[in-house]
């Protein structure tokens, strides 16, 4: 599943990666992060996005630490689902909430928060309670709660948990048995202070550390001395029958 997601990033064309990521100085380790970083007018590198994966095997991994989560995740999918027909219903009925300065139609947003309609603030205030009654103290608001991401992603096999079973704000990546990844729900952007995506971005590095030095084979002795060993050899990819003539 670790391969899977760091392929899936690395087609992103990040600007660095690493897995056993800390979201602050060593609790809450994200499963896998990255950054993309471009020159400033003064060519010096600023970050443009940090962003967090969390890997879920399985449904009883989602919600460890919630008693009630069979009666919870009903009322929070129905919720979802009634949330989503009263904005279509806002957009039908105030067409007005539309951003105007939006160039093109597919990514028009919608001040919601603005709507006059009485049944979707009161379907606001009954998932933001279900929300918090699943997630509150979790490691997904944890995580959320350090603002060091500018986008979070859960990723778990196909079949395991659906869109609207999610923390609020999170994307969903699911991940086939032949290492394929579908993301299914784009998550929000979440404003996070550069001091923060530099936090990251350093315990990014950080994380690089022992990897680096193992694939050259470089260590330290007991003495705090640097000892140099071959490097491990690369595996070449096992050739198919096909290939080697086979049948």
């Amino acid at each position: 599943m670790r391969r899977a997601v760091l392929g899936w990033l690395l087609s992103k064309s990040p600007t660095g990666i690493a897995l056993g990521v800390p979201t602050r100085v060593s609790k809450f380790k994200a499963d896998a992060a990255a950054f993309w970083s471009k020159p400033s007018s003064r060519r010096i590198m600023r970050p443009v996005k940090t962003l967090i994966v969390e890997i879920r095997k399985g449904r009883g991994d989602f919600w460890p630490d919630c008693a009630g989560s069979a009666e919870l995740l009903p009322v929070l999918r129905e919720l979802k689902e009634r949330k989503a027909a009263l904005e279509a219903k806002i957009r039908k009925e105030e067409p007005e909430l539309k951003d105007t300065d939006i160039l093109f139609e597919e990514y028009a947003t919608w001040r919601y928060s603005e709507s006059s309609n009485s049944d979707y603030r009161s379907c606001l205030r009954q998932l933001e309670r279900t929300e918090k009654a699943l997630y509150s103290g979790s490691r997904f608001e944890k995580i959320r709660s350090a603002h060091v991401a500018n986008e979070l992603y859960l990723a778990a096999p196909e079949g395991t948990i659906t869109p609207n079973e999610l923390a609020d704000g999170w994307g969903l990546l699911l991940l086939g048995a032949d290492l394929s990844v579908r993301e299914v729900k784009s998550p929000d952007n979440w404003e996070c202070p550069e001091k923060n995506q530099l936090h990251l971005i350093q315990n990014i590095a950080s994380q690089c550390l022992s990897p680096t030095c193992f694939a050259q084979g470089v260590s330290l002795d007991s003495g705090g001395n640097p000892i140099f060993l071959p490097p491990p050899r690369k595996r070449r990819p096992k050739r198919s029958q096909g290939a080697n003539g086979g049948a």
